[in-house]
């Protein structure tokens, strides 16, 4: 039986809908490096959507990023 690599289970996902931010990545497909899957699909020709969205914590404010497939 073939493997299915990480960023083919992040792209099947993303096809089917889905976004994901590194923390879902983490929980959903245990992908900790999950932005170098993202430049793995893009140098395969697909294209994402970031979206910032920020967030509170006892450190200050921040920001993290939302990853969704854009066009393909």
């Amino acid at each position: 039986m073939a493997k299915i690599s990480q960023a083919d289970r992040v792209l099947a996902y993303m096809k089917a809908g889905g976004t994901l931010t590194s923390l879902e990545a983490l929980k959903l497909f245990g992908i900790i490096s999950f932005p170098k899957r993202i430049c793995e699909l893009e140098k395969r020709g697909f294209k994402f959507k970031r979206t910032s969205e920020p967030f509170t914590n006892e450190y200050g404010k921040g920001y993290y990023l939302r990853y969704e497939l854009d066009g393909n």
